[in-house]
């Protein structure tokens, strides 16, 4: 099942412009914050990337499945 998860996050970032590490925590921070697009642009432009707000929520469409993926597994 992990090795499912990890190859579809493979597939999901090729061919993108920024790193992983960058969409992922442009991602975290829409969600788990709830902060707006706009608001994630200008935290991310203080620590040097430049990124349109319009890019990431391209990227949170895109990568809203995943969340399921990673939170299907049952907790004992």
């Amino acid at each position: 099942m992990l090795y499912q998860a990890k190859e579809s996050l493979y597939k999901r970032f090729k061919g993108h412009c920024f790193p992983e590490d960058v969409i992922l925590q442009a991602v975290y921070l829409n969600l788990k914050f709830s902060l707006s697009y706009r608001d994630v642009e200008e935290l991310l432009s203080i620590t040097g990337v430049t990124v349109d707000h319009a890019t990431v929520q391209r990227w949170v469409y895109k990568l809203i499945p995943l969340r399921s993926t990673f939170h299907t597994r049952k907790m004992l």
